[in-house]
Formats: structure tokens, C-alpha cells, sequence
């Protein structure tokens, strides 16, 4: 179960400074949503997905107009890159943990130096 956007922001006003990550990988309103509560945006940041499976990662298109949506709110934005190493973890990974599926083979010296020279 989600939250409504309410407690998004709610969240962002904890005594503790916390950063309150949000999902920027779907393409929708729900950052918009999030700030009709007036969330304290320095303890606001979003981050896309990663995708450990083959052909499951964001097209380039898709990642841009995601990341542009954020950006120009002001909210600071943050994506994966691979080591292309054997990962270890709760299920079996040998495909990589990317944001972008053109990223998936490169090297992470080259995936983020691409990521880094985003707007």
C-alpha cells in the first residue's frame, strides 16, 4: 500500500533531518501531489529505479522527460550504475543493477560520465 502524497510530505518535516527519497521512474503527477502538501523540500530528493533483469531498464526518452519533470521542480535527482561485478543479494543478479538500459554493458567509468552531464 501506498502513501497519498500526504504523507510524503508529512514525512519530510522529521525531527531528525532525514532525507525522504521518492520514486522519479513512473511519469506521472505523483510529485506534483507530494508538493500540493508544501513538503520541506530540502529533505526532498528522488531517485529512479534499477532494473536487474535484461531489457527491463529505462529508455533514454523515458528517463529524461522523468528526470526533467523533477528537475525543474528544484528536487534534487539521483540514478543507478552498474559495476558489471557479480552482485550479490536477496535474489540472483548477473545482469546488472542500471537505471538505463543502454547502460546495462558500458563500463561505470562511461555510464556516469553520461548520467553526470545530464541538465
Amino acid at each position: 500500500m501506498g502513501f497519498s502524497g500526504l504523507e510524503e510530505s508529512l514525512m519530510t518535516f522529521n525531527p531528525y533531518g532525514l532525507k525522504i527519497e521518492i520514486n522519479m521512474s513512473n511519469g506521472t503527477k505523483y510529485i506534483e501531489n507530494i508538493l500540493s502538501y508544501k513538503p520541506n523540500l530540502e529533505n526532498l530528493i528522488a531517485c529512479h529505479n534499477f532494473y536487474p533483469h535484461r531489457y527491463t531498464g529505462l529508455s533514454y526518452n523515458h528517463f529524461e522527460k522523468c528526470s526533467r519533470q523533477f528537475k525543474e521542480l528544484g528536487i534534487r535527482t539521483a540514478a543507478f550504475v552498474s559495476s558489471n561485478n557479480s552482485t550479490f543479494g536477496p535474489w540472483p543478479v548477473n545482469e546488472g543493477l542500471c537505471t538505463l538500459e543502454m547502460h546495462r554493458n558500458l563500463p561505470i567509468k562511461v555510464q556516469a560520465k553520461h548520467l553526470l552531464q545530464q541538465d
